[in-house]
C-alpha cells in the first residue's frame, strides 16, 4: 500500500477461502438418522444391514464426499461391516451372518475442505431364529441295552445338528413319551453327559424293563424337532444276554 509522497508498507498475509471450510459451514446429524440397524437372523442375507442418512451441511453445496464404517473409537476400520465400492455410501452390508452377535459402530463422514463428522453410536444385531431344521448326524443303534452289571450306562444318543449349526447348535435335550409335546417318562432320567456321549439312563437300572421314548431337541433360538421312538432295554433281554446249555447238562443217562 502506498501513500501520497511515496510512503509505503506491506500487510498480510490475508487468506480468502472460497467454498467449504471449517468456520464457513457446519454439519449436524440428519433428522432421519437412526441408531438401530436392521436386525438379522443367523443365515440371513448380509445385505442392507444399515441405512444411513448423511449429515446435513449449513451450505447445500458442501455435501458429503464419503461415509465410512468405523469402530466405536471413531477411527479404526470396522471388521464386521463392509464399506461400499462407490461413495458416498448410505447402505451398508454385514460381512457375514454366521454367528449371533451384537455389533456397534459409527460412521465417519468426510466433506470438501477435509472436514469430517462422526455419527452417534449405531447398534445392529444378528440372532438365532426358530426356523432351522434339526437332524441326526447319523442314526443311532436302536434298540440299545442296559445291563445290570453297569457295563453300559444308558441309551447313547446320536449327535444332532441344526441347519445353522455353527452359530445356533442344539443346546437342549428332553425325554418324552410323546412326539409332539414333552410328557415326562417316569422311568428315564434327563439326558446327561457320560464320558464323551450324551446318554439317557434308567432311573432304576435293577429292573427288567423296556422303555420307549422320544427326544425333543431344541437349538439356540428356539428351533425344535422330535426324534424317535428310541428303545432302551434294561436287564435281561434278547440281545443283552445269551443263554447256553450248562456244561454239566447230561444229555444221555
Amino acid at each position: 500500500m502506498s501513500a501520497y509522497g511515496g510512503s509505503s508498507a506491506f500487510f498480510g498475509p490475508y487468506t480468502m477461502r472460497v467454498g467449504c471450510f471449517e468456520g464457513s459451514v457446519t454439519y449436524s446429524d440428519n433428522s432421519q438418522f437412526s441408531p438401530n440397524g436392521n436386525a438379522k437372523l443367523v443365515g440371513d442375507t448380509t445385505t442392507n444391514a444399515y441405512t444411513f442418512s448423511s449429515p446435513v451441511p449449513t451450505k447445500a453445496y458442501c455435501s458429503v464426499l464419503s461415509n465410512v464404517i468405523v469402530e466405536d473409537d471413531g477411527s479404526t476400520p470396522h471388521s464386521k461391516l463392509s464399506n461400499c465400492a462407490s461413495q458416498p455410501c448410505t447402505v451398508f452390508d454385514l460381512v457375514d451372518t454366521i454367528h449371533p452377535e451384537t455389533i456397534t459402530f459409527k460412521i465417519l463422514s468426510t466433506f470438501p475442505g477435509g472436514m469430517t463428522h462422526l455419527s452417534p453410536l449405531v447398534t445392529t444385531t444378528v440372532s438365532c431364529g426358530d426356523q432351522y431344521a434339526i437332524t441326526e448326524v447319523s442314526a443311532p443303534t436302536n434298540p440299545q441295552f442296559v445291563q445290570h452289571d453297569g457295563a453300559v450306562y444308558g441309551f447313547t444318543l446320536p449327535t444332532f445338528q441344526s441347519s445353522q449349526n455353527v452359530g445356533c447348535p442344539p443346546s437342549q435335550w428332553e425325554v418324552s413319551t410323546s412326539d409332539s409335546e414333552v410328557v415326562a417318562n417316569a422311568g428315564l432320567n434327563t439326558p446327561q453327559d457320560i464320558d464323551t456321549d450324551k446318554k439317557v439312563t434308567p432311573v432304576d437300572s435293577s429292573l427288567h424293563q423296556a422303555y420307549s421314548f422320544y427326544l425333543k431337541v431344541t437349538a439356540d433360538g428356539g428351533s425344535v424337532a422330535f426324534f424317535g421312538p428310541y428303545v432302551v432295554n434294561v436287564g435281561c433281554f434278547e440281545g443283552a444276554v445269551v443263554l447256553a446249555d450248562s456244561p454239566s447238562l447230561l444229555i444221555d443217562h
